[in-house]
């Protein structure tokens, strides 16, 4: 009886293929690896913008309304989480009641003017919450400051701003400046 061989054998051998398998094992945990820290990296760099946007948006709006305040209006609540000025309307050239507060429950700050608008608009969102600096620095402050016969009144504007995912808190910054309104 004749039996045929076949030389040219064309599959793979059982150890050719744990060969293939521990390859591509391989080349797939080194993958696994560069990816991970990359999507963690990229998830907290849009954090970190998404604060800084708002704590830029909400510098912007204190910062338009302070310099167009009357000094002599300008007030502080007690334990300083409201800020109160009159502004003109751009419209009617009115002066204008408006009002900066950070709510204490939910640490989110809004901006108010009564006459046109009566309910209050929010100017972060919802993940970010904004801090008293240090636990216990008022977020609004006036000073007079007098030279020469004349008053110069500021507004210092301190807080920190957080990012939270869930109760996770992900990232913060602190911000400080002061604003000098016109001379009285």
């Amino acid at each position: 009886m004749n039996t045929f061989k076949n030389i040219n054998n064309q599959g793979a051998t059982l150890i050719e293929l744990a060969i293939y398998m521990g390859l591509v094992g391989f080349i797939m945990v080194a993958l696994v690896g560069i990816t991970v820290p990359l999507l963690k990296s990229s998830e907290k760099n849009k954090t970190e913008t998404e604060l800084h946007q708002n704590a830029r948006f909400v510098l912007e709006k204190l910062s338009q309304n302070i310099n167009q305040a009357d000094p002599a209006t300008v007030s502080v609540s007690l334990p300083g989480d409201e800020l109160f000025l009159t502004v003109k309307d751009p419209e009617t050239d009115a002066p204008t009641p408006v009002k900066f507060s950070v709510d204490p429950s939910t640490n989110i700050i809004s901006f108010e003017k009564p006459q046109g608008n009566p309910s209050p608009e929010k100017l972060t969102s919802a993940p970010i919450k904004l801090l008293k600096r240090g636990g216990s620095t008022p977020f609004f402050q006036t000073t007079d400051n007098t030279a020469n016969g004349s008053t110069l009144k500021t507004v210092m504007i301190n807080f920190e701003i957080r990012y939270y995912k869930g109760s996770n808190l992900i990232t913060s910054e602190e911000y400080q400046t002061t604003y000098a309104l016109k001379r009285i």
